[in-house]
């Protein structure tokens, strides 16, 4: 009996760590995905920027906001 329970551990904590593995695969995926979402918004904010300024920013002087 004693060995059974002690199987069941070893098996309880190969899953428990296949488990985390994949998470911080999962993790770091995502990680990397926000990253390059927030760059890529911070880009399209510049270029937007550079445009108005560019046009003469008529947009924000006219009162549209």
């Amino acid at each position: 009996m004693v060995k059974k329970d002690n199987s069941y551990e070893e098996n309880e904590s190969v899953t428990w760590e296949k488990l985390q593995s994949e998470q911080f695969k999962n993790y770091r995926v995502v990680k990397r995905n926000l990253f390059f979402n927030v760059l890529t918004y911070v880009l399209i904010f510049l270029i937007e920027y550079w445009l108005a300024i560019q046009s003469g920013g008529g947009g924000f002087k006219s009162g549209c906001l």
